[in-house]
């Protein structure tokens, strides 16, 4: 039987799931710190509302490596819309999001994301998905 993918799962059903077989449901927001090694800061808007900038900060350096890893799938998706945001990369910068080989905890890195159509506005609801992790029920300011 799948586990649904947006709901939060206790631990023991999740073990129990997990040891029958069944497909691990994306991390949710209460957990994410711990399994991450990051906090999103802040998620703000930019240039003329074009570019959403989120800030993190690495709480464990370790852990973080994972959302530095080169090819990671990232996109922040708006709740109301379902309207998904990449980060972009121009051919000669390439993509643009803070990557670094010597993570430090404590220390502050970006992302930024396309918002084309101006889909995400201050207040708007996002959902972050880093790989297989999403992070729901961020606010845009």
């Amino acid at each position: 039987m799948p586990l649904p993918l947006n709901r939060t799962v206790p631990a023991v059903t999740l073990a129990t799931a997990l040891a029958c077989g069944a497909r691990k449901p994306p991390a949710e927001a209460p957990d994410y710190r711990g399994l991450l090694g990051i906090e999103v800061e802040s998620l703000r808007l930019s240039a003329a509302d074009m570019v959403v900038d989120m800030r993190y900060r690495v709480l464990d350096a370790a852990k973080a490596q994972a959302v530095h890893k080169k090819g990671l799938t990232i996109s922040l998706i708006d709740e109301t819309t379902n309207s998904v945001l990449k980060v972009p990369s121009p051919a000669y910068v390439g993509p643009l999001r803070q990557r670094s080989e010597r993570i430090q905890a404590g220390k502050v890195y970006f992302m930024l994301f396309a918002n084309g159509g101006r889909v995400v506005k201050s207040g708007s609801r996002v959902t972050l998905v880093l790989g297989e992790v999403r992070i729901p029920g961020l606010t845009v300011e």
